[in-house]
């Protein structure tokens, strides 16, 4: 029973009856006497009354709103039949329809629709089959008709039309159709072309993973309103990241031009796919319980792929954004969970000026395969974050006698003492702020250390690339944990280099600061001045211990005339002294000699008393296998620029990021294994078929590139499905992947 009904005319089917206060609202069908019910939109998004009829109302307001849209159809003698709507639109609004089902736009019945004002109705598919797109289209361009007729005409396009003036015009919103495949026509003959790519090789990585059922298992539940599930959304642009990395907004458009089963959607859910959906799939996301899916997922590709954990590498990176994300300077929350700050820190891509994330990764040092990852506020210290992490992938791992391998941010007293308390094992670099350090250096510089050689380091081709020695001399930290002092003959060259670009970069800049000292009309007046641009110079090339600088004050005097006209034989001159600055600077030789004593010296501390220290070497010189995922992360994947604004929704990404590394990280590891079960040295995948020993994934995702499925339509025989031939090393790849190429893009 609804109380406080007013009833309003609607057309000529019925009258919509509401209630005052919104609770429920009904509307009666006068013609067959059938009352229907319409609940309101926070409780349901669509439920169909009268007979095609779907009210979309988010609140009373809206009912009231829309209470004279009138709702009447009309056959018109042609060949086709059109819909006949009366909404609220401006004269000259183009748009596009298309059938739920795929058929041919001809067959779609007569019906009765109803059409609400533009900002109520987005995107709406009627249970007649029939799809009206509004996405372009604004809210604010639509106002009261008056009374005059609009169609929608079959053949996918539909024109705004006055009786008055007999014409149809063009709207300042255009409306672009979705894109769809490559379509060719000849007589009775249509010719679709799909692009396959590698989609079937990382379907069939992503199907072994089990991704789309830990996101299902993990997102909040879907809203009724939603056209496209979320999880399809993000799966979506998962394998986006992976082949293309489209913008956010291209990713509808990149879908359009792929086989649809390919990538897990229908005909009439690629149509769907657009940057709002994907927009509030990542909203999804962000709701979602992001740890523990990661756990999940990882946890699960550890068991399904064998990867080993004996050993694991963790390291940080900065992802830069270009902006001022003011609302997002500092941690805020956002829908009861917390969202991280865009904010100034120690870029790690030399770009100070840029804003930034701190992206924590781990990975293994079996294949490199990324077991974990964590993004952080831009201004969060590094040291700040391992002992999170190495919390985190004990519950991953259930062990904790795996080796922790990491950069000098670990080598803190509190972190080595967190993990050597709990049987943790750590193995990382002593940093050079450590007293430690400045002690050996020293006994380097006199001479009392001897090294002893352990390893020639070799190429693939077997030339010796580097040469390692430890020193004799026994040593422990302040702590009593084990310390090892070691030396590389190319660490000692790169160290040479780096110091002579260094003392360069800083004369270079020395002698422009000299320069501008001796203009006339010079700003630095002040010694305190000119001392702050010295350090300035120094310190940021790095040479303030190998260059002498020495500011010296002059007095400069100059003489005027005390008043005006030709100089006389009576004529007085003023004196005016001013005090001038000239720098005088120098390379401190004895100091550079005593530093190179020390180039290519490093030291590892570590807990591990099991390893020898060639052991002990190897692991650490693994740990630029990190740095290869970082690589990949801004190279292949572009992680900057980042196309959003919505701090959660960027954090969203960087989840679907971490995925879509993860597959690539696994496609190489299967590749590389089944390489060396079958003893192949190389693949010819480079240009011009040159070997490559160490398949990348972007290769072999390139090398497949050119694979696309073609439907060849004939008058009214089946469609035929004709696949771009392989060639030999595409199905040698596939092969070693346990993948069947007569089956490959079907």
């Amino acid at each position: 029973m609804v109380t406080n009904i007013d009833r309003r005319e609607v057309g000529s089917y019925g009258h919509l009856l509401y209630s005052s206060d919104g609770s429920s609202m009904t509307m009666r069908d006068q013609r067959r006497g059938i009352l229907y019910r319409c609940f309101p939109w926070r409780q349901v998004s669509t439920r169909p009354f009268a007979e095609h009829v779907l009210p979309m109302a988010r609140n009373i307001e809206d009912v009231r709103f829309a209470r004279t849209t009138k709702i009447h159809r009309r056959t018109f003698p042609t060949p086709r039949n059109c819909l006949n709507i009366v909404p609220w639109f401006r004269e000259g609004m183009t748009g596009t329809f298309s059938t739920t089902s795929g058929g041919p736009v001809d067959s779609i019945p007569n019906g009765v629709f109803r059409f609400l004002p533009l900002d109520i109705f987005r995107d709406e598919t009627f249970p007649s089959g029939v799809k009206f797109d509004t996405r372009s289209v604004r809210s604010d361009a639509c106002r009261p008709a008056q009374n005059e007729p609009f169609y929608i005409h079959t053949n996918k396009e539909f024109h705004v039309m006055s009786k008055r003036t007999r014409r149809s015009t063009k709207s300042t919103h255009a409306y672009h159709s979705p894109p769809s495949a490559a379509i060719a026509r000849a007589a009775k003959t249509t010719l679709r072309s799909y692009t396959v790519g590698s989609l079937p090789i990382l379907n069939d990585l992503l199907q072994r993973m089990r991704l789309d059922e830990f996101l299902r298992a993990a997102l909040p539940p879907e809203d009724r309103r939603t056209k496209l599930s979320p999880v399809k959304a993000l799966m979506v642009l998962a394998r986006n990241l992976l082949v293309s990395r489209e913008p956010i907004y291209g990713v509808g458009e990149w879908a359009a031009r792929h086989a649809p089963d390919l990538l897990g959607l229908t005909a009439e859910e690629i149509g769907r796919l657009n940057d709002d959906c994907v927009g509030r799939a990542l909203d999804r996301l962000f709701l979602a319980d992001v740890p523990s899916l990661v756990l999940a997922v990882a946890t699960h590709v550890v068991k399904e792929f064998d990867v080993r954990l004996d050993e694991l590498h963790n390291d940080s990176t900065t992802v830069s954004f270009c902006g001022a994300y003011a609302s997002a300077t500092v941690e805020q929350r956002f829908l009861g969970r917390p969202t991280l700050a865009i904010t100034f820190g120690h870029n790690k891509d030399h770009r100070p000026d840029l804003k930034q994330l701190l992206l924590i990764l781990t990975v293994t040092a079996d294949g490199g395969v990324p077991l974990h990852f964590r993004a952080t506020s831009g201004n969060v210290a590094d040291d700040q974050t391992h002992r999170d992490t190495w919390e985190l992938l004990c519950q991953l791992t259930g062990r904790k006698d795996f080796l922790y391998v990491a950069d000098c941010k670990l080598a803190t007293s509190e972190n080595m003492a967190y993990l050597h308390q709990r049987q943790g094992r750590f193995v990382t670099v002593l940093p050079r702020t450590r007293a430690e350090d400045g002690v050996f250096r020293e006994l380097v510089a006199q001479g009392q250390v001897s090294w002893r050689p352990i390893w020639e380091k070799t190429n693939d081709e077997g030339d010796v690339i580097d040469r390692f020695s430890i020193s004799d001399q026994p040593a422990v930290t302040a702590e009593g944990y084990r310390l090892v002092w070691y030396y590389s003959l190319r660490k000692a060259e790169s160290d040479a280099v780096a110091r002579s670009g260094r003392i360069e970069r800083a004369l270079k800049q020395l002698a422009g600061l000299r320069d501008k000292l001796r203009s006339p009309r010079t700003r630095y007046r002040k010694e305190a001045k000119v001392a702050e641009a010295v350090a300035e110079i120094l310190q940021s090339c790095g040479a303030a211990s190998w260059i002498v600088t020495e500011i010296q004050p002059q007095t400069q005097e100059t003489f005027r005339q005390n008043h005006r006209g030709r100089p006389g034989k009576e004529t007085q001159y003023v004196k005016k002294v001013a005090t001038r600055f000239e720098l005088a600077y120098r390379i401190d030789d004895a100091r550079v000699a005593a530093d190179a004593t020390s180039d290519g010296i490093f030291p590892l501390v570590t807990n591990v008393v099991d390893f020898s220290e060639l052991e002990l070497l190897k692991t650490y010189k693994r740990q630029p296998t990190i740095e290869k995922r970082f690589s990949q992360l801004k190279t292949d994947f572009e992680v900057a620029p980042v196309y959003l604004k919505a701090v959660h929704r960027i954090q969203a990404l960087l989840c679907v990021y971490f995925f879509a590394l993860l597959v690539e990280a696994l496609l190489e590891r299967q590749l590389r294994q089944a390489m060396q079960r079958r003893e192949i040295e190389a693949l010819p995948l480079y240009p011009e078929g040159r070997a490559c020993r160490w398949p990348t994934a972007r290769r072999v995702i390139d090398l497949f590139e050119p694979m696309q499925r073609h439907t060849l339509a004939r008058g009214k025989r089946p469609a035929e499905a004709l696949i771009t031939e392989l060639t030999r090393l595409q199905r040698k790849l596939l092969k070693l992947l346990g993948l069947s190429a007569k089956n490959y893009g079907h």
